[in-house]
């Protein structure tokens, strides 16, 4: 996580705290040639409650972390978004 990433959540340290506790080393690089364009998933995909591929509800510790993503949004500039997987969909996208 870089450091504007950490100043923007320090106003919801929890947030910080949760996403240090779950962000697995391997997870932190992009890996956006997997995953749908932000525009076309759910808020709640988007936000990482339910899986980026399947739409299934994400249960604390079910989840695998595909790292901070940016988007370019020509109205709010550069935006975060937090993808999870469940750990079906990651293993399939890891054997694709």
């Amino acid at each position: 996580m870089t450091d504007p990433d950490r100043e923007a959540l320090a106003v919801y340290p929890p947030l910080l705290d949760a996403m240090d506790a779950t962000l697995a080393p391997h997870c932190s690089e992009p890996v956006r040639g997997l995953l749908a364009q932000p525009h076309v998933l759910t808020e709640m995909q988007r936000y990482g409650l339910r899986c980026v591929h399947c739409d299934t509800e994400l249960k604390p510790g079910a989840a695998v972390e595909l790292g901070t993503q940016y988007d370019e949004d020509p109205i709010l500039g550069r935006v975060a978004w937090f993808p999870r997987a469940c750990r079906d969909c990651h293993t399939r996208q890891g054997a694709a």
